[in-house]
């Protein structure tokens, strides 16, 4: 799962 969005988690960090 966090690896999925582990590039959009540091863009979206905030987000989600």
């Amino acid at each position: 799962m966090c690896t999925s969005i582990a590039v959009v988690d540091k863009n979206a960090f905030h987000l989600t």
